[in-house]
């Protein structure tokens, strides 16, 4: 079973992140922020499903995001938090 998550940066701890979900399911959904990764799949971030991981699950890293799609994901996820 292969999990994908964006993950951000935790500030109060080593141990633990703060991660939003991936799915290759995109929708016109409020709390989803949908754009193509730099593999040139469709990729979903799922806002509502943020949760506290322990740093333990992470695996390995697959690629990181342009700072225009960072930029987007996280103005999303402050609106959407509010």
């Amino acid at each position: 079973m292969v999990f994908c998550v964006y993950i951000l940066k935790s500030k109060n701890n080593n141990s633990m992140f703060w991660c939003v979900p991936l799915s290759t399911k995109q929708k016109s959904l409020d709390f989803y922020f949908n754009y193509i990764d730099p593999n040139n799949n469709k990729v979903s971030v799922i806002l509502a499903q943020m949760r506290l991981l322990s740093i333990k699950r992470l695996k390995r890293k697959i690629y990181d995001i342009d700072n225009y799609t960072l930029q987007e994901i996280k103005m999303r996820l402050a609106s959407f938090c509010r």
